[in-house]
C-alpha cells in the first residue's frame, strides 16, 4: 500500500470519524432524556465500536484502544448489567472530547494520556459496580481455526450458528476487505468456512475492483449472537447478511443430529420438499443426484455436510462429557469449602469498602477484581452443593 493511499484512506476516516463523534454526542444527550432508550444504547455502542474498528484499520491505534475501553462499558449496558447514569453520561462525553483532540493531532501528548488515564480509572469504578452473570465469566480465547482443532470442554455451552454473507459488490472500494472478517469469525469458535464462486462472471466481462464471492459459514461458537452480529457492523448495510442458530444448548442435541443432508437443504432453502421427494424414491446419494440434476451445486452441498458434521461433533462431546466429567466428593468437604468462601466475601467485602473509602484507584480497581473472582468463586461453590434431580424425574 502505498504511501498516497494510505494518506487518502486517513483522510477519509478523519471525515468519518468527526461525523460519528458528531453522531455520538447527540445520541448521549437523548440517553440522558431517556436512559432506558435501547434503541439509543445501541447507536452509542455502535459508534464506538465503529471507532475502534476503522481507528484500527487506518493506523489510529490510540483512538482505537482508547475507543475500545468506552465501548467495553457499554456493552454492559447493552446487556443491561450496568444502569445509564448521569455520571457514565459525564464520562462518555469528556471521552468524545478526548477522541475528537486525538483525531486532531493531541493523541501523542502527556496531558492527553493523563486525561485518558483519568476517564479509564473513573469507568472502570462504574463498571465495578456490575454483577457478572453466571455465564459471561472470562472464556478462555479460542482457539484459530487453522489449529484445524477446537477444545469442545464447554460443548454444553455452545451453539452453533449458519450464517449466509454475501458482500455488497463495491465493498472493496469501502476500504474492507471481506476476508478479514472471516479470520474475525475463524476467532470466535470452531469454524467451517465455505465459498460460493458460480457468480464470478467471465474474466473478460469482470471488474476487478468487484466482489463476486459469497459465502456459508457454520460456527461453534459459546459467544453468543452478538459477538457475530459485531463482526458485521461495518458492512451490514451494504450486504446481505443472514445469522440463523441451528443448534444451542436448550435444543435435544438428538433432534439435530436426526436431520439428514436433504433437510438440512430444504432448511437453508437450497431445494424445496417437493424436489427432495422425488429424489429420494431413487436409491442414490441424494448430494450425488441434486449436483447431477443442477439443482443445487457441490459448494452448498459441501456446507450443509460441514453443518451436520458439525452438530454430530458437538453431540459426541456432549455424551463424553456426560459420562467423564462427574467425580464424587465428600459431601463434609464441600460443606469446608462453603464455609471458606463465606469468609473470603466477608474479607473481600471490608477490603472493598477500605479501598473506596480511601479514594485510591488502583486499589478500587484491585478491589473490584476480587469481588468479581470472589463473586464467582462464591456462585461455583453453592452450585457443587446442589443435587442434579433431572435422572430421578426421567425415571
Amino acid at each position: 500500500m502505498n504511501d498516497t493511499y494510505t494518506e487518502k484512506m486517513q483522510a477519509a476516516f478523519h471525515e468519518e470519524a468527526e461525523e460519528i463523534l458528531a453522531e455520538l454526542e447527540t445520541s448521549l444527550m437523548e440517553l440522558e432524556e431517556d436512559p432506558q432508550n435501547k434503541e439509543v444504547i445501541d447507536q452509542v455502542f455502535r459508534a464506538l465500536h465503529t471507532l475502534k474498528g476503522s481507528g484500527s484499520m487506518f493506523g489510529f491505534d490510540k483512538i482505537a484502544a482508547f475507543a475500545h475501553e468506552i465501548e467495553s462499558v457499554f456493552d454492559f449496558v447493552r446487556n443491561d448489567e450496568l444502569a445509564v447514569t448521569g455520571a457514565l453520561i459525564d464520562i462518555t462525553l469528556a471521552a468524545r472530547d478526548s477522541i475528537s483532540r486525538m483525531l486532531n493531532g493531541d493523541a501523542d501528548t502527556d496531558e492527553t494520556d493523563r486525561q485518558n488515564g483519568e476517564i479509564i480509572a473513573k469507568l472502570k469504578v462504574l463498571a465495578g459496580s456490575v454483577k457478572k452473570k453466571e455465564d459471561s465469566s472470562p472464556e478462555p480465547a479460542p482457539k484459530k481455526a487453522e489449529e484445524n482443532e477446537t477444545s469442545f470442554e464447554n460443548a454444553q455451552t455452545l451453539a452453533i450458528y449458519r450464517i449466509r454473507f454475501k458482500p455488497g459488490a463495491e465493498i472493496f472500494l469501502h476500504g474492507t476487505n471481506p476476508l478479514n472478517l472471516l479470520d474475525e469469525l475463524k476467532s470466535l469458535g470452531d469454524c467451517h468456512v465455505t465459498a460460493h464462486l458460480q457468480d464470478i462472471p467471465d474474466f473478460e466481462i469482470m471488474n476487478v475492483e468487484h466482489c463476486y464471492v459469497s459465502w456459508d459459514i457454520i460456527l461453534a461458537t459459546s459467544l453468543g449472537i452478538n459477538a457475530i452480529k459485531d463482526i458485521f457492523i461495518f458492512v451490514e448495510d451494504e450486504s446481505e447478511i443472514k445469522i440463523e442458530i441451528i443448534e444451542n444448548e436448550t435444543q435435544s442435541v438428538d433432534e439435530g443430529v436426526s436431520k439428514k443432508l436433504g433437510e438440512i437443504l430444504i432448511e437453508r432453502g437450497d431445494i424445496d420438499e417437493k424436489t427432495l421427494k422425488n429424489f429420494l424414491v431413487r436409491q442414490e446419494p441424494i448430494g450425488k443426484m441434486l449436483i447431477n440434476a443442477g439443482l443445487t451445486d457441490k459448494t452448498e452441498i459441501e456446507s450443509a455436510l460441514a453443518e451436520q458434521a458439525q452438530i454430530k461433533r458437538i453431540k459426541e462431546s456432549r455424551e463424553k462429557l456426560q459420562k467423564e466429567s462427574s467425580i464424587r466428593v465428600g459431601s463434609d468437604k464441600l460443606d469446608s469449602l462453603v464455609n471458606m468462601v463465606g469468609e473470603l466475601v466477608t474479607i473481600q467485602a471490608g477490603f472493598s469498602q477500605k479501598a473506596f473509602d480511601n479514594n485510591n484507584m488502583e486499589f478500587q480497581s484491585l478491589a473490584e477484581e476480587v469481588e468479581r473472582i470472589t463473586s464467582s468463586l462464591r456462585d461455583l461453590s453453592m452450585s457443587l452443593r446442589m443435587i442434579p434431580i433431572g435422572t430421578t424425574f426421567s425415571r
